[in-house]
């Protein structure tokens, strides 16, 4: 509903046009993409929680494993991309704790809830949501 009401929102899509634009103006293009996204939300929340629940009752410890690896790998992708710190002008071991808390809060909440107005340069990135994009068919953009 966020990325809902924020992509038909005219402050939002005349503020920034490229990242709230997405959602058509004709009312049953509107329809269309608002079943869209709560299909793909609930299946992606379903599949993620499943397959938690999956591991957790087969072998705790692989949960564990997995969760650490996704999470791990995501901060290896921005340290290396030099995008792990977030904007905030902070310096010192305030600089590299609030962008642990911010790193993993917001991967967390992409990861469980689907948020698509996540998929910013300067969130989650590019490339998680190109997987996405490329695993519902969607052609990828130069």
């Amino acid at each position: 509903m966020i990325s809902y009401d924020w992509g038909t929102s005219p402050k939002q899509r005349r503020k920034v046009p490229f990242q709230y634009g997405f959602i058509p103006d004709k009312a049953s293009s509107r329809a269309i993409c608002f079943l869209s996204m709560m299909s793909l939300s609930f299946a992606h929340v379903m599949l993620r929680t499943f397959s938690c629940a999956l591991l957790a009752v087969t072998n705790k410890r692989w949960l564990l494993y997995y969760l650490a690896a996704d999470m791990g790998l995501f901060f290896l992708y921005k340290i290396v991309r030099r995008d792990f710190f977030y904007y905030i002008n902070l310096t010192g071991i305030a600089r590299l704790v609030v962008a642990i808390i911010e790193r993993f809060a917001v991967k967390f909440l992409a990861d469980f809830n689907m948020l698509i107005h996540l998929r910013g340069p300067c969130e989650i990135g590019g490339f998680w949501f190109l997987q996405v994009k490329m695993l519902m068919g969607g052609e990828v953009e130069k």
